[in-house]
């Protein structure tokens, strides 16, 4: 008689049990700190709370009959409608964000013990968590811990020799609807992924993508709203769109302001991901103490300036060291096959020369 075995190894695994003890201990030094009444720490997850139940009830907006705008994240309100009439309501933004840290830490705890030891993997997943500050965006409430969930799977994937469609391309897609700033890390994924070859997948989930975030532009200006929710307007900057001319143009410098530090990043990660290639060894160690100093200093100068950072530092970290961890060299096709010409090279002079020197015997 077979045994049925269930798939429970994620349960067991010291990195959900770090993180749901983290969980834990949050949620309890809150109540006892607020005397028993368990409170966000900002305004925001209750504006996403009172905009998902007006949704729940047929109106995307603060005040009933009053159509509004005020969430950064397209799906973030959505979720949160179905749950909207129960009594537990006030824990469902805590509870999908514990979940989503849980899977955080479960995915870089998987993605790092292929290089290194579990104990090592383990600490190297708490001193992740802890210095990103995830268990304090988990506390906020809001949708910043799924949007770390995706861009950690997206990261993940990506650097897997075949990456899981059915999770890579679902975070994609819901990158953008999480937060319009994902665009930046969804779209460039895709195109990695179709310059790898794959034509298909990144396709369809560009027009995915396209559709869901051209629609939901149109949802709000047929509600007589702008075409971006206004909390995004805001940070792009409000005195600067008060027009339409003027809308377009306040965007423009708005992204040419961070034109600089979207190039240097940029420069970061390649950098990064070209020491990783070619170096290892000594010369790469030697390299991983000259630049993760050099990209501490610089993000934790820009941290100030950013309001959320916490998705793209931990996508340069997970692109950078700690895939890398172990002397692991990165697939190169290319030089495989610039070996594998040479070898067959070296083995048709071997053999001819044998050929040879086997007639000089015989006839000397």
């Amino acid at each position: 008689m077979k045994v049925l075995r269930l798939p429970i190894h994620y349960l067991t695994s010291s990195a959900v049990a770090y993180a749901l003890t983290l969980a834990i201990v949050m949620v309890a030094a809150s109540w006892i700190r607020t005397g028993g009444e368990f409170t966000y720490s900002l305004d925001d997850p209750y504006i996403h709370m009172t905009l998902a139940r007006n949704i729940l009830h047929g109106n995307y907006g603060i005040n009933p009959g009053e159509f509004a705008a005020p969430s950064s994240s397209i799906l973030w309100p959505f979720l949160l409608a179905p749950f909207a009439g129960s009594s537990f309501f006030l824990w469902v933004p805590l509870l999908i964000n514990i979940v989503c840290f849980i899977c955080t830490a479960q995915t870089l705890y998987s993605f790092i013990k292929r290089d290194v030891s579990a104990p090592m993997a383990i600490a190297v997943v708490m001193m992740l968590t802890l210095a990103f500050n995830l268990p304090t965006l988990m506390m906020m409430g809001m949708e910043h811990s799924l949007q770390v969930l995706l861009v950690v799977i997206v990261a993940v994937e990506m650097l897997k020799e075949r990456p899981n469609p059915l999770l890579f391309y679902p975070a994609a897609i819901a990158l953008p609807l999480v937060r319009y700033e994902d665009l930046a890390i969804a779209l460039p994924a895709l195109a990695y992924c179709f310059w790898r070859g794959t034509r298909r997948g990144p396709v369809v989930a560009v027009i995915i993508i396209i559709v869901a975030v051209t629609g939901f532009s149109l949802f709000l200006r047929s509600l007589g709203l702008d075409y971006l929710p206004s909390s995004v307007l805001a940070k792009l900057d409000a005195p600067r769109l008060q027009s339409g001319p003027s809308r377009l143009h306040g965007i423009w410098l708005n992204f040419r302001s961070n034109c600089w530090h979207m190039f240097f990043n940029t420069l970061i990660v390649a950098f990064v991901g070209a020491t990783f290639f070619w170096l290892h060894g000594k010369a790469r160690q030697i390299a991983v103490l000259l630049i993760v100093p050099t990209i501490a200093i610089y993000e934790i100068r820009l941290v100030r300036s950013l309001p959320d950072p916490h998705p793209r530092l931990l996508l340069h970290f997970v692109m950078g060291a700690p895939a890398q961890s172990a002397d692991r060299q990165l697939p190169r096709p290319h030089l495989h096959a610039v070996r594998n010409r040479y070898g067959a090279q070296q083995f048709r002079v071997r053999s001819r020369y044998a050929k040879f020197s086997a007639c000089v015997e015989e006839h000397p």
